[in-house]
């Protein structure tokens, strides 16, 4: 299912509760997971604290899903200044793949996908 299609259905923070569920087998708190994987992959870290001494790992392709949750969420508009759909394409597939290295990029990449989708502009190539 695509992240669009989350974001519509209101189902975008259910990765964020099953991370929850899974590492401490408790939901409270899943809400403030983007936001934090946000704040790690801005810094360079590889790592958000889950709470009961449980971590999980801010891979790029969770990196991505953070900044799009983040900016659907926080209904983020497009700006001028965000780069287009063509020069966003190749980083988001290297990001979802794991072949970016950059956590920030990808986050930031998620990041303007989502206020495309709050902006109501494409965020596929026809």
């Amino acid at each position: 299912m695509s992240l669009l299609r989350l974001a519509r259905e209101g189902m975008l923070l259910n990765l964020y509760r099953d991370l929850m569920v899974s590492a401490t087998g408790q939901t409270a708190g899943h809400e403030k997971i983007p936001a934090a994987v946000a704040a790690a992959a801005m810094r360079g870290g590889a790592e958000v604290s889950l709470g009961n001494q449980r971590a999980v790992t801010v891979s790029t392709a969770l990196a991505f899903d953070a900044g799009f949750t983040v900016a659907y969420q926080q209904r983020q508009a497009m700006t001028a200044s965000m780069p287009a759909l063509q020069v966003l394409k190749p980083i988001a597939e290297r990001c979802l793949a794991g072949q970016e290295r950059d956590r920030g990029l990808c986050y930031a990449t998620g990041l303007t996908y989502g206020a495309r989708a709050v902006s109501g502009q494409p965020v596929a190539q026809p």
